[in-house]
């Protein structure tokens, strides 16, 4: 507990990191920092700005803290200069939306194991870090909060002025459905994923959508993939390149919607390297109908305009799930010379039967004609054997 003129115990413990990394610290410990920073594009002038710090020596550490009046149980009770691994490292607070003290992270920067530490458990209270700066800037507007993984890209995006940015601290794949519901919580009501080029960036992506997805609420949700103008590993790298004023126009100009971001992953996942054949297709459409269902209590439009468009696409398919049946997986090929995203697609009903041609909506309207009968060929599937349809127009096929 503060008393009067002195600051809580992890506010006094961070005031003191920022003096040893900018002034305190032997030089042999904090220039290796600096570097690393400003390799990162956080020079000097710009890292006094930041909230990034340095712990050198825990014993000199809990001797500073107990001449700022701390007693040995308050410092032996916050255990923030206890780990031995700590000395060396950059670090940081994580703050809650009021800007209190949650936790510390510690980060080596010559990238020894485990690279990124955490003072204590953080995130069932804080879903992203640098929330404290993002959440003001985001208030009365439109514009999404810009979400990256690693700690330093949020901090050199509010180094620059581009405040509504955070970090999730870790992979993306860590985004869980807690954390998504927690920054709805908040306020906030869309997110850009700004992602780098790396080996699991697809899978890490396809997890905090599929979270985001699974969520009682969550923000719409947008995709950066920032290297689509070539490689860069950093964010750094794509600021040097464009500028950080680009930021802005490129989540404008290319981010991709989520629903497009899953279409393409799962299409991803299930295309064969030799082109789609009947099995992969069926999969691949079987998986995007059961996304399609379980998204449909939170609005068809997004979904048809979004996610059914890439699918039918690439499949060849007429998204037409107005006589689709849950246990029905089969794909409809799309009427040949038609592209299969011309036509509108339709919302499910579930209650409707399975039927060759589609009922008429009223006494007045026609029933619409059947495609044309298809001669069988040696890859084509095999003809409804429940309705005994002479083409393929039917979601029966068993």
């Amino acid at each position: 507990m503060a008393t009067s003129g002195r600051p809580e115990l992890p506010e006094a413990f961070f005031r003191l990191c920022c003096e040893y990394l900018h002034t305190a610290a032997p030089q042999a410990m904090a220039e290796p920092v600096r570097t690393w920073l400003a390799r990162r594009g956080i020079d000097r002038s710009m890292a006094i700005r930041l909230p990034l710090g340095l712990l050198f020596d825990c014993a000199q550490m809990r001797s500073a803290l107990a001449r700022q009046g701390f007693t040995k149980e308050e410092i032996r009770a916050s255990e923030l200069a206890a780990d031995p691994r700590l000395p060396g490292r950059l670090m940081g607070p994580v703050r809650d939306a009021d800007g209190n003290i949650v936790t510390f992270w510690a980060l080596d920067v010559q990238d020894r194991r485990p690279r990124l530490l955490f003072h204590r458990a953080w995130k069932h209270r804080v879903p992203a870090v640098g929330l404290e700066v993002a959440l003001p800037a985001l208030s009365g507007k439109t514009a999404p909060l810009v979400l990256v993984e690693e700690i330093v890209d949020a901090m050199l995006l509010h180094g620059t002025g581009f405040a509504r940015a955070a970090a999730v601290g870790g992979s993306f794949a860590e985004m869980t459905t807690q954390r998504w519901e927690a920054l709805a919580r908040l306020g906030v009501g869309s997110v850009a994923l700004v992602l780098l080029p790396r080996p699991e960036t697809a899978v890490t992506l396809e997890r905090a959508l599929d979270q985001a997805y699974q969520a009682t609420a969550a923000p719409s949700v947008q995709v950066l993939f920032s290297w689509q103008k070539g490689p860069r590993r950093t964010l750094n790298e794509w600021f040097q390149r464009r500028g950080p004023q680009a930021l802005e126009a490129a989540i404008d100009r290319r981010a991709l919607p989520g629903y497009t971001a899953k279409a393409r992953l799962m299409l991803d996942r299930h295309r064969p390297a030799a082109g789609w054949d009947d099995h992969a297709r069926r999969a691949a459409w079987a998986e995007a109908v059961r996304f399609y269902r379980a998204r449909l209590a939170f609005g068809v439009e997004p979904l048809e305009r979004w996610f059914v468009p890439p699918v039918a696409s690439e499949l060849a398919i007429a998204w037409d799930l107005a006589r689709f049946r849950p246990a029905d997986t089969e794909p409809r090929p799309a009427a040949a010379n038609q592209d299969p995203s011309a036509t509108p697609p339709q919302t499910p009903q579930d209650a409707e039967p399975a039927t060759v041609q589609s009922q008429a909506q009223s006494p007045q309207e026609a029933p619409r004609p059947s495609p044309a009968p298809q001669p069988p060929t040696a890859t084509s599937l095999r003809y409804c054997p429940l309705h005994h349809c002479d083409h393929l127009a039917c979601f029966c096929f068993d």
